[in-house]
């Protein structure tokens, strides 16, 4: 069978249609699209597009190498180092997904992808909580059990659902069948969001919806949007989950607050070349303060365990190479804003997408999640794809 010029696409839309609910098939559908794409440039001569903030992926990629070959313990930094291969996912997205029709059907796949997940998690939450409850010798009441089954990957996951099917709810005209299929999925995903019960894809959700008002020019509802938030969050689940923020801010709870203050500061004294992509671990965070939380292995941000792991050159590189993927989102918003079809809007998804993940990973490490780790790959190589399309139209 003769290869589809289309396959390279295909398979992008397939890894974002069932990555949020299984990497194990989000990863065979990318291994599938990056061949695709290989037998495309080969077979078809097709040049692929490598847009410049590629350049930036590589210049960190070639720094995490050289810090895990000098690092505390190169041999575990081998098995983080292979997940970045999946983002030379970048310009195979920058290369195939033409503006905007191949975009926007990339993002319905998406939000398909996050709405099985939202099932998922509303159908298998619950029993394995009432599970947890039943046979645990701690007995922990169902609230306790079922806050245990959430995700942080499934919390992020949910949180650009959401706002890439209200994006696309805009999109849609109310008369059209698809509007109210739109509409159910956002309600499937909001309350699954709800339910998955991680206050950072919370807050950052809140962000990003508002966010999402303001730019589709929907600001009287950024009100209704207020009251709903304060509404939640006076539900007596939500209050308790929120009120357990102050532990992380105890010192002496080993959470978050002693990470950033005394493990990074002090790793970063002893290591400032880096300790080694991938190589920090428990038993390190445990040598500065050992009533550092059991098991973590990371610092539950992505600046302050990259400025640990690669050293400030390496935190330096990390923060040009996603300054240039902002300055690509913002200026394809710019340039589409008053273009017709929707276009402003995708373009304005597109970019809240990748704030919403930088956003998070102030709190949370998701560079460390393969999942994640492949939308910002994906995120990033649709806009330089859009807006080298944009630009060269425009002449």
């Amino acid at each position: 069978m003769k290869p589809s010029r289309a396959w390279p696409h295909d398979f992008l839309v397939a890894t974002l249609a069932t990555l949020p609910f299984s990497i194990a098939l989000g990863e065979s559908m990318l291994a599938l699209c990056l061949a695709a794409a290989l037998i495309a440039v080969i077979a078809q001569r097709r040049r692929p597009v490598v847009p410049p903030v590629a350049y930036y992926l590589l210049a960190f990629v070639l720094v995490a190498c050289v810090t895990a070959a000098i690092g505390l313990d190169p041999r575990a930094s081998r098995k983080d180092l292979l997940p970045l291969l999946w983002l030379f996912v970048l310009p195979v997205a920058a290369t195939w997904c033409v503006w905007p029709g191949r975009t926007r059907q990339a993002l319905q796949g998406f939000a398909v992808g996050t709405g099985l997940l939202a099932g998922q998690i509303l159908l298998v939450n619950p029993v394995k909580g009432w599970q947890e409850m039943q046979h645990s010798p701690a007995r922990p009441g169902f609230l306790r059990a079922l806050i245990h089954q959430g995700s942080m990957t499934d919390g992020q996951m949910l949180m650009l659902g959401v706002l890439v099917v209200l994006g696309l709810l805009w999109q849609t005209p109310r008369r059209a069948r698809a509007w109210w299929g739109w509409l159910a999925l956002l309600a499937l995903e909001l309350l699954a969001l709800l339910v998955n019960f991680k206050r950072g894809s919370w807050f950052c959700a809140c962000i990003l919806c508002a966010a999402m008002l303001w730019v589709g020019r929907r600001r009287k509802w950024l009100l209704a949007l207020g009251v709903a938030v304060l509404i939640v969050a006076l539900l007596p689940p939500v209050r308790a989950r929120l009120d357990e923020l102050r532990e992380e801010f105890d010192l002496s709870g080993g959470g978050r607050l002693l990470m950033w203050t005394r493990i990074a500061p002090s790793l970063i004294r002893q290591h400032p070349f880096g300790v080694g992509y991938g190589a920090l671990s428990h038993e390190l965070m445990k040598q500065v303060a050992p009533q550092v939380e059991p098991g973590r292995s990371h610092l539950h941000s992505n600046y302050f365990q990259i400025l640990v792991e690669t050293g400030w050159a390496g935190l330096a590189v990390y923060l040009l190479w996603m300054g240039k993927a902002l300055r690509d989102g913002l200026l394809l918003r710019r340039r589409t804003r008053e273009e017709p079809d929707g276009r402003g809007l995708v373009a304005a998804v597109l970019l809240l997408m990748l704030v919403g993940l930088l956003v998070n990973g102030l709190v949370e490490y998701n560079f460390g999640d393969s999942e994640l780790l492949i939308l910002y790959g994906i995120i990033m190589g649709l806009t330089a794809g859009a807006l080298r399309q944009v630009r060269r139209a425009a002449g």
